[in-house]
């Protein structure tokens, strides 16, 4: 099985990619950390720190209706590691949460 690649999205711009799974913010794969509040290099050390273990399981994503849950997430990374593509609004050459979740998912899957 080939790893998903981990592209750049534009929600709002143009469609992205035929079999893109969606990892922004606006899903319950998003990061709970703001990247405005703590830099793109910590929010992503946090929410790989996050589902590990550090912290409460939920946060509030932001004005939805939902938490972003890290049960959740573990227990649905099926779709991540099946996923051809992984999107988030990250630029291709900053870290990204996408890039944690697809090594989470297909070592799950190996």
């Amino acid at each position: 099985m080939t790893s998903p690649t981990r592209i750049t999205v534009y929600p709002r711009r143009r469609k992205a990619a035929a079999g893109t799974l969606n990892v922004t913010r606006i899903g319950r794969y998003g990061n709970p950390f703001l990247v405005d509040e703590h830099g793109q290099d910590k929010a992503v050390r946090l929410h790989a720190a996050w589902l590990v273990g550090a912290g409460p399981d939920s946060y509030p994503n932001g004005k939805r209706k939902f938490h972003l849950s890290r049960s959740w997430v573990l227990a649905n990374l099926a779709p991540v590691a099946t996923a051809p593509y992984v999107g988030c609004t990250c630029d291709p050459d900053e870290p990204c949460h996408a890039d944690t979740l697809i090594r989470l998912a297909t070592r799950e899957v190996a």
